[in-house]
């Protein structure tokens, strides 16, 4: 995901905890690199990488 679908997706998330899904973000980064969006844009959820 691209970080403008993140921002978009970021008001949604607690809809999708409240019906008991996970919600995961994928990326092609560096581990350091997507904990570092995912604490910059203060996501709610894990972004894993390959």
């Amino acid at each position: 995901m691209c970080r403008e679908q993140l921002v978009k997706l970021r008001p949604h998330v607690k809809k999708f905890f409240d019906e008991g899904a996970a919600v995961l973000g994928m990326s092609m980064d560096t581990p350091e690199e997507a904990s570092r969006l995912a604490m910059e844009l203060n996501l709610a959820f894990p972004i894993l990488w390959e």
